[in-house]
């Protein structure tokens, strides 16, 4: 919990008894953040198994942590993969595209491939109905997958070199 002396996009510095932490961060912290001028986050200290070097993720709250946590639990999604899909998709709608198996979800994520996708499918499918309840994914409407629309791709692809996460720009589209 501290002050915030620096924010962008992907990560924060926080004051905290005159020291300054960098906390790395996904989409969804930094909307929480907003124009606060301080924060209380929730810290997933991890350290570089080549280098040993040690960096911090903070999160608005502890089920993205958990979230978080059980991503980097999968082979193949690293702690920037990790924040890149939280900051693509909300936990509860990371459960429902895990529970109907829905691999263009993930595979429209970038650095998220084919092998990948059904590898967060399979090891999460029984872990993240513990973190998140049962219950949530009930409710949650997840985009059906494109059709072959060139006015929509060409559009969605314009979003997209713009700067716009490919998940949030597809919702966006399909309103």
């Amino acid at each position: 919990k501290g002050s915030i002396t620096q924010k962008n996009s992907h990560a924060v510095v926080l004051d905290v008894g005159g020291i300054g932490y960098r906390i790395n961060i996904s989409l969804q912290t930094y909307a929480a953040l907003n124009e606060q001028e301080s924060a209380k986050l929730f810290i997933h200290y991890h350290v570089n198994g080549q280098d040993y070097r040690p960096t911090l993720f903070g999160f608005a709250s502890t089920t993205e942590r958990e979230v978080f946590e059980l991503l980097t639990s999968v082979q193949g999604v690293g702690t920037n993969t990790a924040r890149i899909i939280l900051g693509s998709l909300k936990p509860d709608e990371l459960a429902a595209a895990i529970a109907q198996d829905r691999e263009d979800v993930f595979k429209s994520i970038k650095g998220v491939g084919p092998k990948t996708a059904k590898r967060i499918i399979l090891d999460l499918r029984d872990k993240i109905g513990k973190v998140l309840g049962d219950d949530v994914v009930e409710g949650v409407q997840l985009s059906a997958p494109a059709a072959d629309n060139s006015a929509r791709q060409a559009a969605l692809q314009a979003l997209v070199a713009l700067g716009y996460g490919k998940i949030p720009a597809q919702r966006v589209l399909n309103r």
